[in-house]
């Protein structure tokens, strides 16, 4: 039973870490954004909206820096448990 709190204490570390991490590069990111055109040019843009390309790179950091505080989380809280 004690294994089973674990994995679903690590599961649900990893989720919100994951989460947490992702929405706080995403508001960073929106911070540093500048647009590429300036406003005088707006109004000779076309509708269409190019979204650029996809990266798996920054998605495949994020997990791994979530594992690690799942990691951290899972074990301070078994210290707790045993200590």
């Amino acid at each position: 039973m004690i294994r089973l709190k674990r994995y679903v204490e690590f599961s649900v570390s990893f989720v919100l870490a994951f989460i947490m991490l992702q929405v706080v590069s995403g508001a960073i990111l929106t911070m540093l954004y500048t647009p590429s055109f300036s406003w005088i040019e707006a109004s000779a843009l076309s509708s269409e909206v190019e979204f650029g390309h996809l990266s798996i790179v920054p998605t495949i950091v994020m997990s791994i820096v979530a594992f690690g505080i799942a990691y951290g989380v899972t074990k301070l809280s078994n210290k707790k448990i045993v200590g």
